[in-house]
């Protein structure tokens, strides 16, 4: 997928202050970080589910208890 456009950090912060609901929440994050770390390839956002759930939606999944992705 196309990088997106560099972001400076005041607007990055005025994105993740325009955010409404969880999924813009997530796509704010993962815009904001790639946007600002240009050299990460990938952003997990992992929201908590309940007390104990971590869920990341892309690709969908659930982070163990004990925190190691396989």
């Amino acid at each position: 997928p196309p990088r997106p456009a560099l972001l400076s950090p005041q607007d990055a912060l005025l994105s993740l202050g325009a955010v409404l609901d969880v999924s813009s929440l997530r796509d704010a994050l993962r815009h904001a970080l790639v946007s600002l770390l240009p050299r990460v390839e990938h952003v997990y956002i992992y929201l908590l589910d309940g007390e104990t759930r971590l869920i990341c939606d892309d690709p969908p999944h659930e982070l163990p208890p004990e925190g190691k992705l396989r």
